[in-house]
């Protein structure tokens, strides 16, 4: 009888390089003020944790392009912009949202790698999927942004154009409001395809290539 071959470790994720410093985008016009109590299902402490999804598309997008429709999305999705906090403090057995319009953090990053090699990647576990996402720095989960969004640039070395990954990090959200948010994020690329030489089916929401990050 064969003796099993021992499992191969998974390879390992280039590490991204950081173009410029993260930064804020806050709703392009003002939004309402106010708290924002979480449900009860919601507020749960094993609920506290993030939400890890790459997007890759196959039209290389200005970042700054990006940076504008999340202003602008940021107008109806306004709480994505505030910040959690205790509702009494001292205990952080209820959270609320403080719908200050802040902002959500945005990170800007490469990785010498192609669309090709991530989506091989993706078809088994790797913790190296950590390495796309982007560090906050907080003492707690209550520190770091609702909303982060990575922008990734990697390399589509065997097929025309490039490809950017965007990995979202939501508190708190169901998945259905995500895919509208990154949706309604990449409309306005869509609209404007003419101007940036775009072509509409190709940055279609429809067309992304959503993969799950397990680490």
């Amino acid at each position: 009888m064969k003796t099993p071959l021992p499992p191969q470790p998974s390879p390992e994720l280039p590490d991204c390089s950081y173009t410029a410093p993260s930064s804020l985008i806050r709703p392009s016009s003002p939004t309402p003020t106010g708290t924002l109590y979480l449900s009860n299902l919601d507020d749960q402490h094993f609920l506290r944790f993030s939400i890890k999804y790459l997007y890759l598309f196959e039209t290389s997008v200005p970042s700054d392009t990006l940076k504008r429709s999340l202003s602008r999305v940021l107008i109806d999705y306004y709480p994505l912009a505030g910040r959690l906090r205790t509702s009494c403090p001292g205990d952080d057995r209820k959270l609320e949202v403080d719908c200050n319009g802040e902002g959500a953090l945005f990170a800007e990053a490469s990785m010498d790698l192609t669309a090709e090699e991530v989506l091989g990647l993706a078809r088994r576990p790797n913790r190296s999927w950590r390495k796309l996402l982007y560090r906050v720095e907080g003492q707690s989960f209550l520190n770091v942004p609702p909303l982060v969004v990575q922008f990734d640039e990697v390399y589509m070395l065997r097929t025309a154009g490039s490809s950017e990954g965007w990995a979202l990090k939501g508190r708190q959200l169901n998945l259905g409001p995500l895919l509208v948010l990154v949706s309604r994020i990449l409309a306005p690329v869509a609209r404007n395809s003419r101007a940036h030489e775009l072509n509409r089916s190709r940055i279609s929401p429809n067309r992304l290539i959503r993969v799950e990050l397990i680490i």
